[in-house]
């Protein structure tokens, strides 16, 4: 069985030798996982495969933003008042509910982060 709370946890940041090891724990155990969310691989292999191309990977570790984005939950939007480290679905209850007809697509971020909901109308334009 597969935790897919956040697929991508799962599917590209939990290295291969992990994996069972990952699916088979409690949430509550993430913490032995930080590793990888931390110092990503991906970004290596990328580099590995696009050498030839000059594709550098980045280097922002350790990404702390990669913590709270599938570890904690970003303060201010989805983190609980208490957080232990896990990747889990966080569903924020305090948001108020949106008139049908004036939803925003991006949600709370569209909302908070307007130049982004301007980029992605320019994206969806092209």
């Amino acid at each position: 069985m597969s935790r897919l709370a956040n697929p991508l946890v799962n599917e590209l940041v939990i290295g291969l030798k992990d994996k069972d090891k990952y699916n088979a724990s409690r949430p509550y155990d993430d913490a032995q996982f930080l590793t990888y969310v931390t110092n990503p691989s991906f970004p290596e292999l990328v580099q590995t495969i696009f050498a030839a191309a000059g594709i550098l990977a980045p280097t922002l570790s350790p990404r702390a933003d990669l913590v709270a984005t599938f570890l904690t939950g970003i303060k201010g939007l989805n983190q609980p008042a208490s957080v232990h480290p896990s990747e889990i679905m966080r569903l924020n209850t305090s948001t108020p509910v949106t008139p049908a007809g004036s939803q925003n697509r991006l949600g709370v971020i569209g909302g908070i982060m307007p130049d982004i909901q301007m980029a992605g109308a320019l994206a969806m334009m092209l």
